[in-house]
Formats: structure tokens, sequence, C-alpha cells
């Protein structure tokens, strides 16, 4: 697993890097599935997420959603707990 950050002031170009990072991504994985292993998680303010959801959809389509997740920090927290947490291999 990998973390990148791409930090920046306001119209220096992050969404577009985002983007080509992911697309990137999509093109290199040659056994894509649905498994949380092989997901690829954009972090985002929460005020963003439907936006950005709508926007990756735009540009790659919907056959590779599926393989995105778009999270705000709240979802990204509920999302850790389901999948990792509370009553999972005796997690609490």
């Amino acid at each position: 697993m990998k973390l990148d950050l791409v930090l920046g002031a306001s119209g220096s170009g992050k969404t577009a890097e985002i983007l080509r990072r992911v697309k990137l991504l999509l093109e290199n994985r040659k056994n894509l599935t649905e498994r949380i292993e092989d997901k690829i998680i954009v972090l985002v303010p929460d005020q963003y997420t439907v936006s950005t959801e709508r926007f990756y959809l735009e540009k790659i389509g919907e056959k590779a959603m599926p393989f995105i997740k778009i999270l705000s920090m709240k979802r990204l927290a509920s999302f850790i707990f389901t999948e990792f947490g509370i009553g999972k291999n005796g997690f609490i």
C-alpha cells in the first residue's frame, strides 16, 4: 500500500495530476478486481465527495469506477471500521 500526497495552491494542477496518476494506476493493473486490496482511494474534503465521484465518472468511465473509492475523512473512518474494524477478526 502506498500513500501519495498531492499538495498545492488553488489552480496549481492538483486535480489534473491526481487524475493522471489514477489513470496510470488503472492502466498498469493487469488483473483488476473489486477486492479492497486493489482499490485506488482518493481522499477529498467532505463537501467534495459527490462532485469528485461525478468528475471521475466523466473522465474515466463507469467501467473503472468499481476500482476507485472517493472518500472524505468521515467516510474513510467508516470504511475502515466496516472493512477491518469493529466485530471483524476479534478487533474492538
